[in-house]
């Protein structure tokens, strides 16, 4: 049995507890000329820019010698930064750790967009598509996440994560009460239903077998922003995360929030 977190702590870990996915945790990982990707296809068209520049149209920075196609299984493994001014025609898209992506126009797939932990991928002008973002868990520790894509169903995301049980039926998987200054738990046995993470929502977790994968699949958030109501309720903290699968400027979230004299304290603080 696992002991919840007392609210007494509460006091001393956060007000405001932002969990910045993309920068959390990852691991380093390399993709070559005879890898897969998420389906098991090979990648047939591997980035190896950098010295040609960041450039998604420009032909020498892949190792193919030309600009990816529809029928192309495409692998990001090398560069900080890559950008498209325009549209990007895929098949299967991985994008590995620590590398983003920015799409000025639509991310056209015919297979599947698979992100990997600390990897970034900005595309607020497309239309609609899913992806799956891989975020691995190093410890049996408990650690705050959010969902970076819209729509992950609670109880398939249960279902496919080994978590951690605790007294009675309780799950390692919780939402933080700002009333109460308590945890409230996922149920073993019971079903959310239709249920989907929020965005922008913090959840607590905890794996049972030490360290393994979690993946959250749904459709990629192209909004410019999400509107997070904040309670003052209880002690006023408030347990917020990341709607997305890029990076955030923290300092910005402040700085744009409308409610900031109501932050008492005006200072984010992360979850260790």
């Amino acid at each position: 049995n696992f002991n919840e977190l007392k609210k007494d702590n509460m006091k001393n870990i956060f007000a405001i507890i932002i969990m910045l996915l993309s920068s959390m945790c990852y691991s380093q990982s390399w993709i070559t000329d005879d890898s897969f990707d998420s389906s098991g296809a090979v990648l047939s068209y591997i980035w190896v820019g950098g010295s040609t520049g960041s450039d998604w149209d420009t032909g020498s920075n892949w190792d193919s010698g030309s600009v990816p196609t529809g029928t192309t299984n495409v692998g990001i493994a090398t560069g900080t930064t890559i950008t498209a001014s325009g549209n990007i025609t895929v098949n299967n898209l991985t994008l590995d750790s620590s590398y983003a992506l920015t799409v000025a126009g639509n991310i056209n797939n015919s297979g599947d967009v698979l992100l990997k932990a600390g990897s970034s991928l900005i595309a607020k002008n497309s239309t609609d598509f899913d992806f799956t973002y891989n975020r691995t868990i190093a410890t049996s520790n408990w650690y705050v996440i959010s969902s970076p894509t819209l729509n992950q169903n609670i109880d398939e995301f249960v279902a496919s994560s080994d978590l951690a049980s605790g007294t009675g039926s309780n799950l390692a998987l919780g939402t933080y009460d700002t009333t109460t200054d308590t945890w409230a738990y996922y149920q073993s046995g019971a079903s959310a239903n239709s249920d989907v993470f929020n965005s922008a929502t913090g959840y607590i977790m905890k794996l049972s077998g030490g360290s393994g994968d979690i993946d959250f699949s749904g459709t990629m958030p192209t909004n410019d922003s999400f509107a997070i109501p904040l309670s003052t309720t209880g002690n006023g903290f408030n347990l917020i995360g990341n709607p997305y699968p890029s990076f955030m400027n923290s300092a910005d979230v402040l700085s744009n929030s409308t409610s900031t004299a109501a932050i008492e304290t005006q200072t984010i603080w992360v979850w260790d």
